[in-house]
């Protein structure tokens, strides 16, 4: 579940920033299906659903002897989803030149 969750809320937090955010443009939009599942309520409501487990896990079983550990592969898993965004950030870059 550490590994998973900056995947979960991260898309979340993505699809509902583009949803919402003024200069996004959804008709015509190649990602249009992609932004409004990412920014559903269903979608979102599943999110809650992990996030609430997630921490109901964490208080059960991850005490302090555990923190450490849980949170490098908290850190590892945030990094990694941020460079598989970075690098299509960076094709988008090199294919608009």
């Amino acid at each position: 579940m550490t590994a998973l969750m900056p995947c979960v809320a991260g898309y979340a937090e993505i699809g509902l920033t583009l949803l919402h955010h003024p200069a996004t443009v959804i008709a015509d939009n190649p990602y249009a299906a992609w932004i409004q599942n990412y920014g559903d309520a269903d979608y979102l409501a599943g999110v809650r659903a992990a996030l609430n487990l997630f921490e109901n896990q964490a208080r059960q079983r991850a005490g302090a002897e555990r923190f450490d550990r849980l949170a490098t592969i908290f850190t590892t898993a945030t990094r990694l989803e941020s460079a598989f965004w970075q690098m299509g950030l960076n094709q988008s870059l090199t294919a608009s030149r």
